[in-house]
């Protein structure tokens, strides 16, 4: 059902405002919001797999339409969650974005009451994210959400004297300055990524066997903590293209006989020129250390071939991957994400939702920078 909301105070009144559940017919509207949001223009076909084509099973969203235009969305991906013994079934929210003609309206509100007072009726238990902006937190925490806790981010620079250029906006000449210094860098520090002796890694394509295996390491990585069910069908779906349409890469070491590791990169473009390599997943089996090192080695590898500037990390993966980043020179960035949980009730029933140290939580759950 459609609800109302009033309408901006300017000539675009005569337009009615309207909320509505997304559908798959809703996607070029879904495509076309995106692109504003990031200002970029994503391959639509590209979009309508990051958004699992809006299939209602995969995920649910909202759209708010001033006449026919498409003013604002917000989404909800379905994701079984493990707790404890328990299987909970979670709405991870993402892309809320309301055109900024319509920010002085109340479609953000609207679309949040919409979503939260629908996801009970869709069979979810509860919902969260995690969000870096305290300002946004804040005001969310004030609609009941709960906080769980912080993740850092953790950095690995590639080329620092770039990455500051660009981050304060020196423009070229101090980029082509700090070439030489980034140059000496790379090759001090590139002793301290080495892989392990004897160890070597490979890409391994999301295939079903590929697929199958990393959804079952991480459930075993897992077990014993809160995180996100996975299964071959999932992996595949999740990993099939970036939204800008790039790849996903799966790499593997170990085996035969060799304890084995997985980890899952790609590369984001973020504001200012900045590339960064991700990090979205590792798992290792016991033992794996030596594996999970060489897989470090390799994504570093795999960044400065793509011209990043730096490797980022959620660490949200425990002590063996905190120890392994630490050893390859990964530091705490000034960035730190927040996870936020409604309703509350849930987390009365559940604590251990309440604490973040209890959860298995990476970027692959949260895949936007």
């Amino acid at each position: 059902m459609a609800s109302r909301v009033s309408p901006p105070p300017t000539s675009m009144s005569s337009n009615p405002i309207t909320i509505r559940e997304a559908t798959p017919d809703d996607v070029p509207s879904v495509v076309r919001l995106l692109r504003l949001r990031d200002e970029r223009e994503h391959p639509a076909e590209a979009v309508a797999s990051y958004v699992c084509r809006l299939n209602p099973q995969r995920l649910r969203g909202w759209i708010a339409f001033a006449g026919d235009e498409p003013a604002g969305m917000t989404t909800l991906y379905v994701r079984g969650l493990r707790c404890g013994d328990r299987r909970l079934t979670m709405g991870y929210w993402a892309h809320l974005f309301i055109r900024p003609e319509y920010r002085r309206t109340m479609i953000y509100p609207q679309l949040l009451m919409t979503m939260m007072k629908s996801s009970k009726t869709y069979g979810l238990d509860l919902i969260g994210c995690v969000m870096r902006r305290d300002q946004v937190t804040e005001s969310h925490l004030k609609l009941g959400y709960r906080e769980a806790g912080t993740l850092p981010v953790l950095m690995l620079p590639l080329r620092p004297a770039r990455l500051l250029a660009r981050h304060r906006r020196w423009g070229a000449w101090a980029q082509a300055i700090g070439a030489p210094m980034d140059g000496l860098y790379r090759m001090i520090s590139g002793g301290r990524s080495g892989a392990a002796d004897g160890v070597a890694a490979h890409d391994a394509p999301f295939e079903d066997d590929a697929a199958a295996k990393l959804a079952g390491q991480v459930a075993v990585d897992g077990r014993d903590r809160i995180g996100h069910e996975w299964s071959a069908d999932v992996v595949q779906e999740r990993y099939a293209n970036t939204i800008e349409g790039w790849p996903y890469t799966l790499m593997r070491a170990g085996g035969d006989g060799r304890p084995e590791a997985s980890l899952v990169f790609r590369v984001a473009e973020r504001g200012r020129g900045i590339r960064a390599g991700v990090i979205l997943d590792a798992v290792a089996a016991p033992d794996g250390e030596a594996a999970l090192a060489a897989l470090l080695a390799a994504a570093r590898r795999r960044a400065l071939e793509e011209d990043c500037d730096l490797i980022l990390y959620l660490d949200g993966l425990g002590d063996t991957m905190r120890r392994q980043v630490a050893a390859a020179g990964y530091r705490r960035s000034p960035e730190t994400y927040r996870l936020i949980l409604w309703p509350g009730p849930m987390l009365d029933q559940e604590p251990d939702l309440a604490d973040v140290k209890r959860w298995r939580f990476t970027f692959a759950d949260h895949d936007a920078f």
